[in-house]
């Protein structure tokens, strides 16, 4: 009963976007890539075409008209800021792709639970009204026996069918807390 309550309150509070946005908000290999992420992208801005701040450096003399300025960038003529640059752009490319693919996968994995989550839900409340039907008819059927208008055969296929519904219900009531379990997991609850 205590996971039928739970798994109630859980689907009623949360919506599958809402449980993406939770789960990628709170993925720890999402984060991992995030910073990966970061880490390239610091990496092209600092491979620029001007990988070094430049200099300034200016005079004045007391004496005279003499006045001078000087501004120094280095610059690579043998290619290596380039290639660094290419390097650097391939590798924040490639992170981008890593980081978009968690996402994809994390996503994923979260909508894939939380259908799981609402299917054991589901079949969880439908065995407990199977459970419930087959009471019933067992109720009716024992009153029908009582009365001689059914046999003792019926009566105990009416048991047989109240057992296989205790069964469902059981094996659904275990299934449940191991999906929402999971679930919330994901999801950080």
């Amino acid at each position: 009963m205590f996971s039928l309550l739970f798994g109630t309150a859980f689907a009623a509070s949360l919506s599958p976007g809402d449980a993406v946005a939770a789960a990628l908000s709170s993925n720890p290999s999402l984060a991992e890539a995030k910073a990966e992420y970061e880490a390239a992208r610091g990496a092209v801005r600092s491979s620029a075409f001007l990988r070094e701040n430049p200099e300034i450096d200016g005079g004045y003399a007391l004496l005279g008209d003499r006045v001078s300025a000087s501004i120094s960038q280095s610059i690579s003529i043998s290619g290596e800021g380039m290639n660094a640059n290419a390097s650097a752009k391939a590798r924040f490319a490639a992170a981008e792709a890593a980081l978009e693919r968690a996402k994809l996968h994390v996503s994923a994995e979260t909508r894939s639970a939380y259908v799981a989550a609402v299917v054991a839900h589901r079949a969880a409340a439908l065995a407990g009204s199977s459970f419930e039907l087959a009471t019933r008819q067992l109720a009716a059927t024992e009153a029908k026996v009582g009365v001689g208008e059914s046999s003792t055969l019926d009566l105990h296929l009416a048991r047989l069918e109240q057992a296989k519904a205790a069964r469902e219900l059981l094996a659904s009531g275990a299934e449940e807390p191991t999906a929402l379990a999971e679930m919330g997991a994901l999801v950080g609850r």
